[in-house]
């Protein structure tokens, strides 16, 4: 039987959706599997922090052992590597990142997938993508993200408090970093089509850290309109809470490898209007309202229904669909399976 060692390059960086994956998925075959990871330096910067996970392969003693990396950071060739693909918008859309990361991902990314033993991916609809560039040769599985338990703990509503920031007013939420995919340019646009009255009572708060790797030109920069606040990065305690207190959770994106916030909106039973791409009609089903992402007047026809009382709520039947559909323990036992049968 083939044995794996985690590449736990992930464990300083910030947690945000990779990172995430990696943990939950990382955190269930040590405890359950008895799996090694081999770690990197938690002071490294950003550059010798890429250079000690391209030694990881090298640092796996057992010749028989497969490398498993589980996001982006990982060697750019291995002996035997398992590789994490969430998405290939490197490849398929270049020009939502920078320069810089642009051409220093893509390549690493076809060479990583060209020489690894076996693919993992999130949804079937990255895997139909991977699969169309690594040919159906190579061995490519789905192992999609699911809801931390934190967003499926039931939390009654005296108890939820939002941040000083937010206030007591209603509030819409998005979240998702400031990436030229997440779409939110249209969505403040869409909110500031609203009426001035609908703003006042019904404010729009975006979840999301900036980050250098995406191209400036395509962010949603500019002069947010009145009612817009930006919280940036929140733990994920904090978001549950957000999650539980907003009207509704807002997803434009223009495209996603899989779509987490969708089911940890769901899980904590929040309602949810999401774009209407294939990945996410895969994720939320019925349990989900669909709005064309580039559709301006579509997102703000379905504020302006939030604002008047109107949506759905992900009820106890749908979260338990969702439980059963998206687990952290079967997606951590399918790499197993595939890495076992190698």
């Amino acid at each position: 039987m083939t044995t794996a060692v985690i590449n736990g390059a992930f464990r300083p960086q910030r947690v945000t959706g990779q990172q995430r994956y990696a943990r939950e998925i990382a955190d269930r075959l040590i405890r359950d599997y008895g799996v090694d990871e081999l770690s990197i330096s938690s002071a490294a910067g950003p550059l010798s922090a890429w250079l000690q996970s391209q030694t990881l392969s090298f640092r796996n003693r057992d010749p028989e052992a497969v490398l498993l990396t589980l996001t982006s950071r990982g060697p750019i060739w291995a002996r035997r590597q398992v590789i994490v693909v969430h998405d290939l918008f490197v490849l398929t859309n270049p020009e939502w990142f920078s320069r810089k990361y642009s051409i220093t991902h893509a390549p690493v990314l076809r060479a990583q997938m060209a020489s690894a033993a076996a693919i993992v991916t999130v949804s079937p609809v990255v895997a139909e993508q991977v699969s169309g560039l690594v040919g159906r040769s190579k061995r490519v599985v789905v192992a999609p993200n699911a809801p931390a338990d934190e967003f499926l703990r039931a939390t009654p509503a005296a108890s939820v408090k939002v941040p000083s920031e937010v206030g007591e007013r209603p509030f819409m939420l998005c979240v998702g970093s400031m990436d030229p995919r997440k779409n939110l340019r249209l969505l403040i646009d869409a909110y500031a089509g609203l009426p001035v009255s609908v703003r006042k009572e019904v404010r729009l708060v975006l979840v999301g850290a900036k980050s250098g790797n995406f191209s400036s030109a395509a962010t949603a920069s500019g002069t947010d309109p009145e009612g817009v606040i930006r919280l940036g990065y929140v733990s994920d305690v904090e978001l549950a809470t957000l999650y539980r207190a907003a009207e509704v959770v807002l997803f434009p994106s223009l495209a996603e490898g899989f779509g987490l916030p969708i089911v940890e909106a769901l899980g904590v039973g929040a309602r949810v209007i999401a774009s209407d791409i294939p990945v996410f009609r895969w994720v939320g089903g019925d349990m989900v309202t669909f709005v064309d992402p580039h559709s301006e007047k579509g997102w703000r026809t379905a504020m302006q229904r939030i604002a008047d009382g109107g949506g759905h709520v992900c009820e106890g039947p749908h979260r338990r669909e969702l439980a059963g559909r998206f687990s952290w323990d079967a997606s951590a036992a399918r790499i197993m399976d595939l890495v076992t049968g190698l």
